[in-house]
C-alpha cells in the first residue's frame, strides 16, 4: 500500500536509505508511527524506507536501529497542498505543478530552502547549468467535460421504472413486484452511446447475476449484445452505483447458477422452454 502523502496527522517524515530491507520481525510498533513503507531501487542497490510520524513523536533511534542508516527528517511545508511533475514529450522541459494555500506560501518555502544563498548560486553558476524561473498563477477558470448523456430504455414502462429508481436513489424501484432489480448501463455496440435499462438480478456472493431472457424471444436483448461488445458497464443497485465487468457464464457456471435466478423469477424456466435460443446467464463483477 502506498503511503498517504498528504495525511493531515503526519507531522514528520523520517527517511533512510540502506543496503537491504529492515529487519522488522519481532520489533514492536512504536508509539507515534503512522506508516512504514519500503521502496526497492530499480537498480537493486538500495532500499528507501519512508515513515510517517505524529507531530513530535518521530523516533530517529528506532528507525536507525531498524535500518542501520541515519534517518533524514522532513516536514511538510506550511501552505503546500500538492506537487506534480510533468515531462514534455520531447524530454526538454519539466513542469513542476504545485498548489499552495496562498501567494506567500511558495515564497516562504523557497526562502527556507536555502535558495539564494552563496552555495545555491554556486550551483546555478556551474558550467552547463541553466537557471529557470518559477511563475505563480491564480485560478482563472476550470471547464469540466460535459457529462455524457445516458439514454434510457425506449420501452415506456421500463423508462418510467428507471426514472423512479434514479430520482429516489433506489428507494423506489429496487423491488419490482417483490423482485430485486438493478439498473444496467451499457455502451451501444453500434452507436457508441450509453444506454440504461432495468433488470431483475440475483446474487452469488459479491457478484450480480442476470439472465438475457428477452421474454423468451428468439433474439438476444440489446443490452446483452452491447455488453458482449463492451464488457465494462455501470450498475446501480439500490443507492449503490459502481463500475463492473460483465461476462457470460460458462456452461458449467450456468448449470450451477441457473437455480439462483429461477428462484428469483421462476418464469425464466418457462422462457427457456419456449425458445431454442440458449438464454445466456451474465455475471457482473465489480471492477
Amino acid at each position: 500500500m502506498w503511503p498517504e502523502i498528504a495525511r493531515p496527522d503526519a507531522g514528520t517524515v523520517l527517511v533512510t536509505e540502506s543496503a537491504s530491507a529492515a529487519a522488522w520481525e519481532g520489533a514492536p510498533w512504536p508509539a507515534g508511527l503512522l506508516s512504514f513503507t519500503e521502496f526497492a531501487a530499480t537498480d537493486g542497490g538500495t532500499v528507501l524506507t519512508y515513515t510517517q510520524w505524529a507531530n513530535g513523536e518521530a523516533d530517529r533511534a528506532f528507525l536507525a536501529g531498524l535500518t542501520g542508516a541515519e534517518p533524514v527528517a522532513y516536514e511538510p511545508h506550511p501552505g503546500g497542498i500538492s506537487g506534480h511533475f510533468h515531462v514534455s514529450d520531447d524530454d526538454m522541459y519539466t513542469l513542476n505543478y504545485a498548489e499552495w494555500t496562498g501567494e506567500q506560501a511558495p515564497r516562504d518555502a523557497v526562502a527556507s530552502s536555502g535558495q539564494g544563498s552563496a552555495d545555491w548560486r554556486g550551483v546555478q553558476e556551474s558550467p552547463g547549468a541553466k537557471s529557470s524561473q518559477a511563475r505563480r498563477y491564480h485560478l482563472l477558470r476550470s471547464l469540466p467535460a460535459p457529462a455524457e448523456e445516458v439514454l434510457d430504455s425506449p420501452t415506456g414502462w421500463v423508462a418510467q421504472h428507471i426514472r423512479s429508481y434514479v430520482d429516489s436513489n433506489g428507494q423506489k424501484g429496487h423491488l419490482y413486484h417483490g423482485m430485486p432489480t438493478l439498473l444496467l448501463t451499457t455502451r451501444g455496440r453500434k452507436s457508441g452511446l450509453l444506454r440504461r435499462t432495468a433488470l431483475i438480478y440475483g446474487r452469488d456472493g459479491d457478484r450480480h447475476l442476470l439472465v438475457a431472457s428477452n421474454g423468451g424471444s428468439s433474439q438476444h436483448p440489446a443490452w446483452y449484445l452491447n455488453l458482449t461488445a463492451h464488457p465494462d458497464v455501470t450498475v446501480q443497485v439500490g443507492g449503490d452505483t459502481f463500475g463492473a465487468r460483465a461476462r457470460v457464464a460458462t456452461p458449467q457456471e450456468k448449470r450451477e447458477l441457473w437455480p439462483v435466478m429461477a428462484k428469483v423469477f421462476p418464469r425464466y424456466d418457462t422462457y427457456q422452454e419456449a425458445t431454442e435460443r440458449d438464454l445466456p446467464l451474465v455475471i457482473l463483477e465489480r471492477s
